[in-house]
């Protein structure tokens, strides 16, 4: 599995695709939506002030609805759109590579889930010997 998901270029270039086309449709139909993001300071320009990122969670969920979505392109291999943070507004543009999207979803329910970037060991390590994951083992029908 870790060769597929980490190391295969073809994988990550099918994610990418997967992606960017998802984008693309939810743009073109003028319909707003919801990503989720590993926080990063490279990821919003200008950069947003130390005790709003600080504040932060881990993983981000940004809305691309509203002002956000009539400012949203796709540009080359990358999402942009402006979006605000805190109590003040902090407006700031969110320029993020299309991989590093980890969730489109909307009204809560994930259209796509990008695995791509994630660590897989983790996963391996909890599968036994039939290869299913630790938390599916307990699922009865």
């Amino acid at each position: 599995m870790e060769n597929i998901l980490n190391s295969s270029p073809e994988f990550k270039e099918l994610m990418r695709r997967h992606i960017k086309e998802m984008l693309s449709y939810l743009i073109e139909n003028d319909t707003g939506f919801f990503i989720m993001v590993k926080k990063s300071e490279n990821l919003f320009f200008p950069k947003l002030p130390e005790r709003i990122f600080d504040s932060l969670d881990d993983v981000v969920f940004l809305g691309v609805v509203n002002y956000s979505f009539e400012t949203v392109r796709l540009n080359g291999d990358e999402l942009e759109f402006k979006t605000s943070f805190g109590q003040e507004y902090f407006e700031t543009t969110a320029i993020i590579p299309l991989l590093e999207i980890k969730s489109i979803m909307i009204n809560q329910v994930p259209l796509l889930i990008n695995i791509a970037e994630e660590d897989t060991k983790e996963i391996e390590q909890n599968e036994d010997e039939t290869g299913i994951p630790a938390f599916l083992r307990d699922i009865k029908e």
